[in-house]
């Protein structure tokens, strides 16, 4: 992609830095053993153990060299790992010790080499990786021979086929790259020295892999890629430069494979490097498909994907496919492998036809293509149905027509008796496929020959050019069930394409429409089971209380626990799932990290972070190893992650705004405490100097004036606190209720009588309908409760207002109110008012916090209750608390109440005399300054 103005590349930069996080590796390569790898590897690592760096050495094979025996002396050397594989007890390289060691270096000495069975990776290459990922330093050996694109190669030069073989991209990735030359003449003379192998072999090698011939082809792929190498890095530098002239284009590449072939796979992985593009590797699916190719494909796909390729398969029209394909993914050069010249010639008129602005390129076929007769004609029958749809259609057809046309055998003509049998044949073709047709084929060639063709009722031909007929009526059959065999594997492929689309489609409404992590969760299974026939759980890390923050987290995820969700499978290993969360790669079943485990183990991570571990079980054992069926299953993981994603978003928003709610809480109590609290304490501070001067001068008369003064302000600062502290002691969950049944009168009178000197000024009435029942609640809280909203009419209704206090029965409620005659709601949203700091339309004039209310909707919501906000028939406000009607027990249950009264009072706080507290706010200020501040 084209950018303007100078700066370096974006995505190398962010290459480049996740390349930096990761250890460096250090690649000696050499065009064939011996040629002293090992022997400058272990001179550097005393180089470096002399200047008091740390270096280990992980794995070093001597060979029974003693040069290379005598350089170990002197070097820290790990102790390899013993284990025991039946009756045979083998080492490897002990990865979880380097690990827990971590060594700033670590010298692991060939790379290529296949660990033993059942070993966590199956190669040593993967070791080096994983150490790698945990930023440790690697120095390993490298021949040329063992690169994965150079297998053939090799094997065509030398006549030696290597079986260990390491993927090009590490030797890419490598970090640096030092190449130890020796001229073949040289290397010649140190095998004959003894100094490669031992006496026994040297002869046996010098006649086939160590001919001059052949160390002078090797040493020219050694040179050719270490040159390539040059080209690479000077290509990664310019991406990284600040000025850039011209911006460098690359090929895509995309090989068509029409029938497995490794070589074709290795050609292009060799291909794609001197471009230096990406490469993708497609299967394109054909009527002649042998079905026996299947696992032959799958292993090639994945080989390619080991060599770093993309692959995929492919069904429809050849040039459709293919042009859409490569359009699709930016690919301009598109390599064919084909079995014949025709078929060549036929691919490159189409695709030139289809896409005229790809770049063609055919590779030349490697031995058999299509392999045997056998093999082909198995291909051709491949689709036939042998189940009994379509076969007895097939013979009966042909039958009804030997009978109709048996008796007609004078009336016709021969050929017209040979029209209708070849209908026969091609509607069978047409309507059940291959081998019904081929069926009816030679079923009418037996009926034409016996009732047609003289001498009539034998199978004996009197003119040999009937044998035309007999063979176009066979080939006819044969084609048209072979033409719909091609149409309905072609529709099937298109079905089954669709069909993904709609899974992935309804898979991502269901996630579209998951609100929290278990509901993504179920969807994220049911669609794997449903959609990919496979069984599966999660398993969730479980971060330490201190690790919100990113870098917590990182120092931290050595202590990160897992918990297990939506348990379903028996035998998931943890430390497979640790792996996967630390490595953040895949594992398991059908990858190269402990492949003989029976699930597969995959790392769900979104915006960097792992937020799970899939575990998976495929019903069928052939899915596992399925390109196709992992993909759709590695797609629904990602919709999966990116859902999780959503959600904790989703989290951390609603978290950003209860924090922003909180500060603007704050905000608002300060200021109202800052307003509120300021007249009481100027009227204390006033009346007390007041007090004392009156007292002074002996006028007891002003002095009873001041002190009036002074102790209605210290109510106001009273009620003030202990709404504050029953407001905290609430919304910290210290509420405990001690229910019973309480008649209204007995309530309204306590709240009366609290309130004393608070409504001499106002004339309180009291009505209560006769058939109200008794009141169920907390009797503290509820008497709060009136407290409240009568100190709310006294502070809004001018003196003299009248205040009517009422309780009755409403359906399945009991209704307890408090109105007044004064100024009445504010306009608006009434039931705003119950929200903390909320305050009415005369606030500037009207002392308070704005808590009363929201005190009274709290304890509400504790009791199962509500409280309403309307206007009053007289006028003004009214406050409506409804209750849950609770029938009063009858008498056989008294001790069942008695009971239930005992347990209440043990739920409560004992006084130092043993006896239940009650709730009040001294005790909630006691709750208070026991909790911690959560504010």
């Amino acid at each position: 992609m084209a950018r303007d103005g100078d700066g370096p590349n974006p995505e190398a930069v962010l290459e480049e830095a996740q390349r930096r996080s990761r250890g460096k590796l250090r690649l000696f390569l050499g065009m064939a053993p011996g040629v002293g790898k090992t022997y400058a590897m272990l001179t550097e690592a005393h180089q470096r153990r002399k200047s008091g760096k740390d270096c280990l050495i992980g794995w070093v094979d001597t060979h029974s060299r003693p040069d290379t025996m005598r350089l170990l002396k002197g070097l820290e050397i790990l102790p390899r790992k013993r284990m025991r594989r039946g009756a045979v007890w083998t080492e490897e390289l002990d990865v979880d010790e380097i690990l827990r060691r971590r060594p700033s270096v670590v010298v692991v000495d060939e790379m290529p080499h296949t660990n033993p069975p059942g070993s966590r990776h199956a190669r040593r290459w993967q070791d080096i990786e994983e150490i790698l990922d945990m930023g440790i330093d690697v120095w390993s050996a490298l021949n040329i021979q063992h690169l994965e694109s150079l297998n053939g190669v090799v094997a065509r030069v030398t006549g030696v086929e290597v079986s260990e073989t390491v993927p090009d991209r590490v030797f890419d990735e490598a970090d640096e790259v030092r190449l130890i030359d020796l001229p073949p003449d040289d290397l010649i003379a140190r095998l004959n020295a003894g100094k490669i192998y031992l006496p026994q072999v040297i002869e046996r090698a010098r006649a086939n892999y160590f001919r001059r011939s052949n160390l002078i082809a090797l040493r020219e792929l050694a040179l050719r890629f270490m040159a390539s190498r040059m080209e690479s890095q000077i290509r990664s530098e310019r991406l990284l430069s600040t000025r850039q002239a011209v911006e460098d284009t690359s090929y895509g590449a995309l090989l068509v494979l029409e029938y497995p072939s490794l070589e074709a796979v290795r050609e292009m992985s060799r291909l794609a490097r001197a471009l230096s593009s990406p490469w993708h590797v497609v299967w394109m699916e054909s009527a002649l498909s042998i079905p026996s190719d299947s696992p032959r494909v799958t292993e090639v796909l994945k080989f390619a994907e080991s060599l770093g390729a993309e692959t995929d398969k492919l069904a429809g029209d050849y040039a459709a496919e293919i042009g859409q394909y490569a359009r699709e993914h930016n690919l301009s050069l598109v390599a064919v492998l084909t079995a014949s010249t025709w078929q060549t010639n036929a691919r490159a008129r189409a695709l030139k036809k289809g896409s005229p602005e790809l770049n063609l390129i055919f590779l030349a076929a490697q031995g058999s293509v299509r392999g045997s007769l056998a093999q082909r004609l198995l291909a051709m029958v491949s689709d036939f149905n042998l189940s009994t749809s379509g076969w007895w259609q097939a013979a009966a057809s042909v039958g009804v027509l030997c009978l109709l046309l048996y008796p007609l055998r004078n009336a016709m003509e021969p050929t017209n008796h040979a029209m209708i049998y070849l209908l026969a044949v091609l509607f069978c073709g047409v309507r059940y496929g291959s081998g019904p047709a081929a069926l009816a084929a030679m079923l009418a060639v037996v009926a034409f020959d016996f009732t047609v063709v003289e001498p009539w009722l034998s199978f004996s031909v009197a003119n040999a050019q009937y044998f035309i007929t007999f063979l176009v009526m066979l080939l006819v059959g044969l084609v048209a069930g072979q033409l719909v065999a091609r149409r309905q594997k072609l529709a099937q492929a298109a079905n089954k394409r669709e069909h993904q689309t709609r899974q992935l489609y309804e898979a991502s409404r269901a996630f579209s429409r998951a609100l929290s992590v278990d509901e993504a969760l179920k969807v994220l299974s049911g669609t794997l089971n449903g959609q990919a026939s496979a069984e599966s759980e999660f398993w969730l890390p479980d971060w330490p209380d201190d690790s919100e923050d990113d870098e917590p987290r990182k120092k931290d995820a050595e202590h990160v626990e897992f918990s297990r969700a939506e348990a379903v499978l028996k035998g998931a290993d943890p430390a497979v799932i640790r792996w996967c969360f630390d490595h953040r790669q895949a594992a398991g079943r059908g990858t190269h990290t402990l492949a003989s485990s029976n699930y597969w183990y995959v790392p769900m991570e979104a915006g960097g972070d792992i937020l799970a571990v899939v575990v998976i079980s495929f019903r069928a054992p052939q899915a596992a190893e399925d390109p196709v069926t992992r993909n759709l299953a590695e797609a629904l993981i990602a919709l999966g992650a990116q859902t999780l994603q959503r959600i904790d978003a989703a989290q951390d928003a609603r978290q950003a705004l209860i924090a922003m709610e909180g500060e603007r809480l704050r905000h608002t109590l300060i200021q109202s405490l800052s307003h509120d609290l300021r007249t009481p304490v100027t009227m204390l501070r006033m009346s007390a100097e007041g007090l004392l001067a009156r007292l002074s001068k002996g006028d007891l008369a002003a002095a009873r004036t001041d002190a009036g003064k002074l102790l209605e302000s210290t109510e106001r600062m009273e009620r003030l606190v202990i709404n504050l502290l029953e407001m905290a002691r609430l919304q910290t969950g210290g509420i405990k209720l001690s229910k019973s049944w309480i008649p209204a009168d007995e309530l309204f009178g306590m709240a009366i009588a609290e309130m004393g000197e608070r409504l001499k000024d106002y004339r309180v009435d009291i009505k209560i309908a006769d058939d109200c029942p008794l009141l169920y609640g907390d009797e503290v809280l509820l008497l709060r409760v009136m407290t409240n909203l009568l100190d709310n009419a006294a502070k809004y209704c001018p003196k003299g207002s009248v205040i009517t206090m009422a309780a009755r029965r409403r359906g399945d409620r009991v209704a307890a109110s408090v109105s007044d005659n004064g100024p009445g709601l504010p306009a608006g949203n009434s039931q705003r008012l119950f929200d903390p700091f909320r305050r009415g339309r005369r606030e500037n004039a009207v002392s308070g916090v704005g808590l009363g209310l929201a005190i009274c909707r709290t304890i509400a919501r504790a009791h199962d209750a509500e409280i309403i906000a309307g206007d009053s028939p007289a006028g003004g406000a009214a406050f409506t608390l409804m209750l849950p009607l609770v029938p009063v027990p009858e008498m056989d249950d008294e001790e069942k109440v008695l009971a239930q009264h005992e347990d209440d009072a043990e739920a409560l706080p004992k006084a130092p005399d043993g006896k239940a507290e009650a709730a009040s706010p001294d005790a909630a200020a006691d709750s208070l300054n026991s909790q911690p501040n959560k504010a």
